[in-house]
């Protein structure tokens, strides 16, 4: 049996891009923060640790105060600290 659906006008059949905080963001951050563990760092902004892993691979929609947040503690802007994900995370 076909595929019978048809796409409705204004909608899009594809989820807007994922983005994940970069490894030299969580670089910076570590150097900001003179932080040395990934993990501790996420706990010292609020993450439980499986939600900082989530953030840092693609699979975590942070609120734009968060993200802003952590720009503003890196001295970097949003658009420096986040990439779009290119593969199925």
């Amino acid at each position: 049996m076909g595929d019978t659906q048809t796409l409705e006008r204004g909608i899009t059949p594809d989820a807007p891009p994922r983005l994940r905080l970069t490894d030299a963001a969580v670089k910076r951050l570590m150097r900001a923060t003179g932080i040395k563990s990934v993990i501790a760092l996420g706990r010292h902004f609020g993450y439980p640790p499986m939600t900082w892993w989530r953030l840092r691979v693609g699979l975590y929609d942070c609120r734009i105060s968060e993200a802003q947040q952590l720009a503003d503690c890196a001295g970097w802007p949003v658009s420096r600290m986040f990439e779009q994900v290119t593969h199925d995370a």
